[in-house]
């Protein structure tokens, strides 16, 4: 657990597209080393061509088309995609494998503007490249990143995003149905399950796939229901062995009709926004009022990723996931930050916005909603900024004027870090009994009436006698979500109580 907790500390360090791209780097690295002393059936210089071509072509590519289309372009996205095209496309013999290689990556580029629906991208931009050219015959896909040499570095580099992502289901749904698939082909050759097993993991591109490509949340579900349906299609037809017409079983293109029966299922869009007026709710708290274009459709709880110019980002990125702490019942599409002296650029970037600023959300997302039981029993436990997905439940059971039996603990540092007390007095006409804690005892003041210290189980007895018989929701700190788990888990709150609020970012 130990382990676990500190592998976490460090990917929280850094958002997801950090993650993939510094995983990627060392990859790379692992490969022009393999090359170099000849573990690969390439040469140090095909293998160092191939990088610096794909590269820079994804990267001025990317840089051309955002001018272009006047979008906003996420320069970790460029290097990302030419990263991938690295370790699937063959490295060039001749002046045709060049401008192939070329092609296929400029096409990959423009598919996520040409292949869009309101500025969303629906297909995995590497997968749709390899599928479209190889149709024309322009193909020279050989998924090199499946030899076996790179299998152990592929799957602690996957394994990290994955965690960082939170999509074990995914991940799992997926292999095991490609494995699944696999035994019923090896009937067909008449050859041991085993051996079909052994050379899927080891020389296949399973773990690249499943864990690099198809975890890609763009073009993936947006809800968690589905992940073990889109992993599972995705795995079938993987390891399947089929052909029609032009098309035949390739991992790009059972990729690509995942990204198909994502888009299908969730139809999720990317919503342009304008900032309607901001102001400070609590100690460096600062909630900020969105005006969206259209109607934008949400469920209380559910999150958002928010993107700024990438000249106004630093080395953090241009892109962060924030909760949206409005009701769907309410006119504007609000988050609340906390922005301190230490807080990334993108946060300073929100702090410096005026009226009338532009900004773009997306990837909406997210199954830390409220049951669909209006009779179920709830404890609902916040830490911090971790409020916000609670402001948005109160306020939109307010407004429909629906009674729940719901119980809050509210916990900060310092006085000044509670906001939203008066939508928390009105919550109590509707059932609501708000619990507030001060988990810094030194900060207590003699207007203080509320629980000091941490939730203890002491305290959750005393507030909450039924609590054996109540649904749990836990926002905040990864820390703080953790502790919170173990202390219920002791007190015998089945795994099937609880509900996280977790999202790939920050």
């Amino acid at each position: 657990m130990k382990i676990i907790q500190s592998i976490d500390r460090l990917l929280n360090n850094y958002t997801m597209y950090k993650v993939v791209l510094y995983g990627l780097f060392c990859l790379v690295v692992t490969a022009l080393i393999f090359a170099g002393i000849g573990l690969l059936p390439f040469t140090f210089w095909q293998v160092a061509t191939l990088l610096v071509l794909s590269v820079s072509t994804s990267f001025l590519a990317h840089q051309g088309l955002q001018r272009l289309f006047h979008s906003t372009y996420n320069t970790e996205s460029g290097l990302i995609t030419g990263l991938i095209f690295f370790f699937v496309l063959s490295p060039m013999k001749n002046i045709t494998d060049l401008l192939v290689t070329i092609a296929v990556i400029v096409f990959g580029a423009a598919s996520k503007y040409l292949l869009a629906v309101d500025k969303k991208h629906l297909f995995n931009p590497v997968a749709i490249a390899l599928l479209v050219m190889g149709l024309f015959g322009f193909g020279n896909a050989i998924w090199w990143v499946g030899s076996g040499v790179l299998l152990p570095f592929v799957v602690v580099f996957g394994l990290a995003i994955v965690r960082k992502l939170r999509r074990f289901d995914l991940l799992l749904a997926f292999v095991g149905a490609s494995l699944a698939m696999g035994a019923w082909v090896s009937r067909a050759d008449v050859s041991p399950v085993w051996a079909t097993w052994w050379q899927m993991m080891y020389s296949w591109p399973l773990w690249f796939l499943g864990t690099v490509m198809l975890t890609e949340p763009l073009t993936g579900p947006a809800r968690r229901g589905h992940y073990l349906l889109y992993g599972a299609v995705v795995g079938v037809l993987f390891a399947s062995r089929f052909q029609l017409g032009p098309l035949h079983s390739t991992p790009e293109l059972a990729l690509i009709i995942g990204n198909l029966l994502a888009y299908c299922i969730t139809k999720e869009v990317r919503v342009q926004l304008k900032l309607k007026g901001k102001r400070q709710i609590a100690k460096d708290i600062y909630e900020f009022d969105f005006v969206p274009r259209g109607n934008f459709n949400f469920l209380p709880g559910q999150y958002l990723e928010w993107t700024i110019t990438p000249e106004e980002a630093d080395s953090r990125g241009n892109r962060r996931y924030f909760t949206i702490a409005s009701s769907p019942t309410e006119k504007v599409l609000s988050i609340a930050v906390k922005v301190d002296q230490n807080s990334s650029s993108f946060k300073k970037h929100l702090l410096a916005m005026s009226a009338g600023s532009p900004i773009v959300a997306g990837q909406l997302a997210g199954d830390f909603v409220l049951p669909k039981d209006r009779q179920q029993k709830l404890v609902l436990i916040a830490g911090g900024i971790g409020i916000t997905p609670f402001r948005s439940m109160a306020r939109y059971l307010i407004d429909r004027r629906e009674q729940r039996d719901v119980v809050l603990f509210y916990i900060c540092s310092h006085p000044d870090e509670f906001a939203y007390d008066a939508l928390w007095q009105e919550a109590k006409n509707y059932g609501w009994k708000v619990v507030p804690v001060l988990s810094n005892r030194a900060a207590k003041t003699s207007k203080w009436m509320g629980e000091l210290g941490y939730l203890t189980a002491g305290m959750l007895k005393r507030q909450v006698p039924d609590y054996v018989e109540r649904q749990f929701y836990l926002s905040g700190p990864n820390a703080m979500v953790i502790s919170y788990k173990e202390l219920l888990s002791k007190l015998g709150v089945a795994s099937s109580q609880l509900k996280t609020d977790y999202f790939p970012g920050f």
